[in-house]
């Protein structure tokens, strides 16, 4: 199968000399395990864009095939000709002035797409951009897929989205990989039923289910040329109501009152946007992300006394205050000796009580203990954004308001760069740095293995950390269906939460502190965890732990296995999450619009519904 061609990737251009560059370097830096090729449609550029084409050809001539027109023939044939030369089972759009931002993006659809052969096409998140428009659709840099409902589930059918009015969910041409089988375009009479943006989302929902990635791995830039963002906003809608009227000629009208409720959504939004074209906003992508909040911006007075040891501060030394989680004062240790040669000075680690022991494992003796009570980091922060002698710098981003436009994809997970190298560079360490793990575990002490062999063998006893203070947590059914498992092989499970609610059906609740739940992590039979701070303490288990991650995004920017440069660690990506107390907890389940449907009996049909198709026929959401 690697070494089948499995995916043709149509670069459409026109007159796009400036950015043509940068979306063909995107494409070739895809990593990815799967072979693709690029076909190059050029539209009779004038500017010098197919000679970059064809130099690009040149250099991977096994890679790129370049259709360059003598003269333009416009858009519709361009598109129309690029799908037509497909013949590998699966192909992706990506315009001359857009560009992939992930480098695992092909991969990572290709996989879902084989994995789910009753899926369509699938699609992702895509950052937006603008390069010189008169007038902003959307705010600089934010993200396309907006719908709540995306949270929820990874598969989605055409009735997913009957109810919803707010839009938000139909991902850009550059995000959706399409299953060639699916395309069937010698039926097709009205060609902009399948190429116009927004009807080609439905066709193919008519076709097959939609995988979602709830990760951006394309971008989106409005250059105020192209052709979508060449035109005004009642140009566009005009555009836009002849799709969906020949959509509906294509379909003969089978899903007519969904499509012209999207028209009217389209004609607000363009009204709108009209309206306010008269005063044009123009800013480059830059510009959110070298802004820098002032101190007027800054929330909170006077920040308290910070408590450390009541020590004095040396004027000689730097002072590096630990201010995150567990995995964040265990890389601040790793890497401290990087970053002494980096400062040319001596480094004190300013560390919480209940972290004292992290140091400690890698040696360290430069600590000082501190009470963050009441203490407003981002007021220190502010005071000390850059390493001073003999001040106290916060090391975590989230306290320094001039880096939050740089840390905010890194929080809400929509990132294109993994969060350790991002860190080694906001550090200004280098990308080769080492992360260091403990070179061996702390002793078990005595009273801690006592408490624990009240339940069994401690060779016999599994650990599980179900929780996780960033990230959301995966379905208790999970938990219990790998408890189950793991029991009727003779384990000993064991529930190691903060929450006692959180405890897991099955397995036995232990009370423990940061440091003992490493140390009896240390020396059990394996864990299995979510992602988080203990899991970073625990790596050096290698094949004895388990980690889950709660979507494709996290997985991309916290992969232990990639921090670590191993292979070892077993992770595992969970799209089965908690709705417990959350904003995105399902609607409920209701059948022949009375009958309230129980959740694991909906869950039920999801998981079978090609044998229980009439189901959902009886069943509506409220």
């Amino acid at each position: 199968m690697q070494n089948q061609l499995m995916c043709t990737i149509l670069l459409i251009s026109y007159n796009h000399q400036r950015t043509i560059a940068r979306a063909l370097d995107s494409i070739l830096e895809q990593d990815s395990k799967y072979r693709y090729k690029i076909h190059a449609f050029d539209d009779g550029s004038q500017d010098g864009t197919k000679d970059v084409i064809y130099q690009y050809a040149k250099k991977y001539p096994d890679l790129i095939y370049p259709y360059i027109a003598e003269e333009n023939q416009g858009a519709q044939t361009n598109y129309w000709n690029a799908f037509s030369s497909v013949d590998t089972p699966y192909c992706v759009l990506l315009e001359g002035d857009d560009f992939y931002c992930n480098p695992k993006k092909i991969e990572l659809q290709i996989q879902a797409l084989e994995r789910h052969p009753e899926c369509s096409f699938c699609g992702h998140d895509t950052y937006l951009f603008s390069e010189g428009e008169s007038f902003r659709e959307y705010e600089e840099g934010s993200t396309a897929m907006t719908a709540d409902l995306l949270k929820k589930k990874s598969i989605f059918t055409y009735k997913d989205f009957v109810s919803v009015k707010t839009g938000g969910y139909i991902p850009y041409g550059s995000a959706r990989m399409i299953r060639s089988s699916a395309m069937k375009l010698d039926e097709v009479k009205y060609k902009e039923a399948f190429l116009f943006d927004f009807s080609q989302f439905y066709y193919l929902m008519l076709q097959g289910d939609y995988y979602y990635i709830d990760m951006p791995m394309s971008a989106y830039v409005r250059t105020g040329k192209g052709v979508c963002s060449g035109k005004s906003p009642v140009t566009f809608l005009n555009d836009f109501l002849q799709g969906a009227i020949d959509f509906n000629r294509q379909t003969n009208n089978l899903i007519a009152e969904k499509i012209f409720s999207d028209c009217m959504l389209q004609i607000g939004f363009r009204l709108q946007l009209f309206e306010n074209s008269e005063t044009p906003l123009i800013r480059s992508a830059e510009y959110y992300k070298r802004r820098m909040l002032t101190p007027d911006e800054l929330t909170g007075g006077q920040d308290n006394l910070l408590l450390v040891c009541e020590q004095k501060l040396s004027e000689e030394k730097y002072y590096y205050l630990c201010n995150g989680g567990l995995g964040h004062t265990m890389m601040i240790c790793a890497v401290k000796p990087e970053l002494e040669k980096v400062l040319r000075g001596e480094v004190v680690l300013l560390v919480r009580e209940e972290q004292q022991f992290i140091p400690k494992l890698y040696g360290i003796q430069d600590v000082l203990c501190v009470d963050l009570q009441n203490v407003k980091l981002e007021a220190l922060g502010t005071r000390c954004p850059d390493p001073e002698k003999g001040r106290i710098y916060v090391t975590h981003p989230f306290a320094h308001p001039e880096s939050v436009n740089y840390y905010n994809p890194i929080r809400f997970q929509y990132s294109t760069v993994p969060y350790y190298p991002w860190l080694l560079e906001y550090y200004g360490l280098r990308q080769d740095c080492v992360y260091r793990l403990p070179s061996q575990a702390a002793p078990l002490p005595d009273a801690l293995r006592r408490r624990a062999e009240r339940f069994g063998n401690l060779e016999k006893m599994i650990l599980f950390f179900p929780e996780s203070i960033t990230l959301q947590r995966i379905s208790n059914r999970v938990w219990k269906k790998k408890a189950k498992e793991l029991r009727e092989e003779g384990f000993i499970i064991l529930s190691c939460v903060q929450d006692r609610e959180n405890t897991v059906s099955g397995t036995h609740y232990i009370e423990l502190t940061a440091e003992e739940a490493f140390l009896l992590g240390m020396h059990c039979h394996s864990i299995y965890c979510m992602r988080s701070g203990i899991a970073e303490l625990l790596a050096s288990r290698g094949k004895e732990l388990h980690v889950f991650y709660p979507s494709h995004a996290v997985f991309f920017i916290y992969s232990l296995n990639s921090m670590f440069n191993r292979s070892d660690i077993c992770e595992e990506i969970i799209l089965e999450l908690d709705q417990r107390n959350t904003a995105a907890a399902p609607q409920k389940a209701y059948a022949f619009g009375r009958i309230p449907v129980p959740q694991w009996c909906y869950r039920f049909y999801v998981r079978h519904k090609k044998w229980l198709r009439g189901f959902k026929r009886f069943v509506i959401w409220r």
